[in-house]
């Protein structure tokens, strides 16, 4: 699934019998040219090879304006507040 993280809405999805590099670049190309925007988009993941590989990265940084990919644990940490 690639969902929207403020408004939750769910905005692809990609159905694969294993993870594969190919596939998440896939969901976030149709994704992009749906829902186009000219503002920074923020692609949160986990550090996962799905993810994080350069069929990814090279799609990533093929888009203007940018996608910034924000790895989860790694690039940031989430604080829960209680």
């Amino acid at each position: 699934f690639l969902m929207d993280h403020y408004s939750k809405m769910i905005l692809g999805y990609k159905i694969e019998t294993s993870p594969q590099p190919k596939a998440i670049k896939e969901l976030l190309q149709v994704t992009y040219q749906k829902y186009k925007s000219k503002n920074e988009i923020q692609f949160i993941t986990d550090g996962g090879s799905e993810n994080v590989n350069t069929t990814v990265s090279n799609f990533i940084e093929s888009i203007n304006p940018s996608i910034i990919h924000l790895i989860a644990q790694k690039t940031f940490l989430f604080l829960i507040l209680k």
